[in-house]
């Protein structure tokens, strides 16, 4: 059975649903189960120490990196996947440690949030699975 999601209760549809569409104006932005929806659009972030400075193309060619933001001392990093582990590893292997690493996950409301959003870059482009 699948739940069409239109209010803001996320964590009670990410417990009790099997399978949810979020929809913005009248466009289905996804349509699937509550962690495949998260892990997808919600993404990951880490926030970390880099014992040297590294630049942009390195952190970009780091698979599931997306965006980068440097504040200060600290580099986050958002993408998919495992992307603490991914990070820390491909980072180490050029010889950069990382420190004061703070991991998180996607949940559904990053997902909802960023899926309708009401921006010209993503009304209209729906996913159905």
């Amino acid at each position: 059975m699948t739940v069409i999601l239109v209010t803001h209760f996320m964590d009670e549809a990410e417990r009790l649903c099997y399978r949810l569409a979020l929809i913005n104006h009248g466009t289905v932005m996804a349509l699937d189960t509550p962690e495949a929806i998260a892990a997808t659009a919600g993404g990951s972030r880490v926030r970390f120490v880099p014992s040297r400075p590294v630049d942009e193309q390195t952190l970009r060619a780091i698979p599931g990196v997306s965006e980068i933001e440097r504040k200060e001392r600290y580099v986050t990093v958002t993408g998919t996947g495992d992307l603490a582990g991914i990070v820390i590893s491909a980072l180490a292997v050029i010889g950069v440690r990382v420190s004061e690493v703070e991991a998180r996950t996607g949940n559904l409301e990053d997902a909802f949030i960023k899926l309708t959003r009401d921006d010209a870059s993503t009304v209209g482009k729906g996913v159905e699975r």
